[in-house]
């Protein structure tokens, strides 16, 4: 039985969900968030069972669905997404009518969490969320070999001024949250985070010794185009996208993907290469990869996602990741 974690709202999971059905597979779908109302659990960690992969028995509460979910070991398990957006802040800071949802999805991920590493053919997500870490993934990519832009994070309004002083070209990234919340009301969003271009001389001028200003601050690579390189344990898919037309003062592309052409082109043996070190080092199975290519044609390592959107890609190019993803979970690698 395969075990694909994914909230409802979740087009790769939907995407995922179709091609184990195509392939007869017999699957599990659970959204952790919604096991306190829509499931009865139990989980024994003291019992065999557990360890060998059967992560709790339990069976829907809901009579028009009364199969048992855990009756069989798991062989594979997919953490694709867990929580749709709307509830992460449930689960993370709960009132007290939302304590029994809260515990129930952090009982859930603490036991997926506990299990072994092999069950994960697409990655474990403790793994993962260390891999999210955006300066040791700079780091490593650099031991690997990739071009990587300057980057310099800190609120030392001295070094910062210096940085953009010595670039032409800047941009500020989020270094870990990508949206920020209202204050007086925590659970509406207020503003999404992308990376953005800034004047580097009139960012330096408004910056003030007396007042650290929290930044990350990378060199902009002049591009024209920009590559998603999605790597699976058995294949790599690499997408150019046309990001000629993006100005500076906006060079995240990942804002509005569609509006840009795609297309699948075959990547470098030596750039594989160099991505399947860089997952290795990291304990990864798979990654999401983003590269700008400059006017020379040179690759420049910017960020991998650990569990990234694809299905858009699949759309639009008909190179088919959902299929592939199923293969892995399979345990078709060849």
């Amino acid at each position: 039985m395969i075990l694909l974690v994914s909230h409802s709202d979740d087009p790769q999971g939907d995407a995922v969900a179709r091609e184990l059905s195509r392939f007869g597979s017999s699957y599990e779908r659970i959204a952790p968030s919604a096991l306190s109302a829509e499931a009865l659990f139990s989980i024994d960690p003291g019992r065999e069972a557990f360890a060998a992969g059967k992560l709790f028995a339990s069976h829907r509460s809901r009579a028009d669905e009364a199969a048992s979910i855990g009756s069989v070991p798991w062989t594979a398990i997919y953490w694709r997404r867990p929580l749709p957006v709307e509830d992460r802040l449930t689960v993370t800071f709960p009132s007290s009518e939302e304590l029994a949802k809260a515990e129930a999805y952090h009982a859930f991920r603490l036991a997926v969490e506990s299990l072994p590493d092999s069950l994960f053919p697409l990655g474990h997500p403790a793994v993962m969320e260390r891999a999210s870490n955006k300066l040791l993934q700079l780091r490593l990519a650099r031991e690997q070999g990739f071009s990587v832009p300057d980057t310099l994070v800190g609120n030392d309004p001295e070094r910062l001024g210096s940085f953009l002083g010595s670039h032409e070209h800047v941009v500020v990234k989020p270094i870990h949250m990508h949206s920020v919340y209202r204050k007086d009301d925590r659970a509406h969003l207020d503003q999404a985070l992308w990376c953005r271009g800034v004047d580097p001389e009139a960012l330096r001028k408004r910056l003030r010794p007396d007042r650290p200003a929290q930044l990350m601050l990378q060199q902009r690579i002049v591009k024209k185009e920009d590559w998603r390189i999605t790597m699976l344990p058995h294949r790599a898919i690499c997408c150019r996208i046309d990001t000629s037309s993006l100005s500076g003062e906006q060079p995240d592309w990942r804002k509005s993907p569609r509006k840009f052409a795609h297309e699948i082109i075959e990547l470098p043996d030596e750039i594989e290469g160099r991505l399947r070190r860089y997952l290795a080092a990291m304990g990864l199975k798979a990654g999401y990869f983003d590269f700008a290519v400059d006017e020379a044609g040179t690759p420049w390592f910017l960020e991998v996602n650990t569990n990234a959107e694809w299905l858009w890609i699949e759309e639009l190019t008909g190179v088919p990741i959902a299929a592939e993803v199923a293969r892995c979970l399979r345990g078709e690698t060849g």
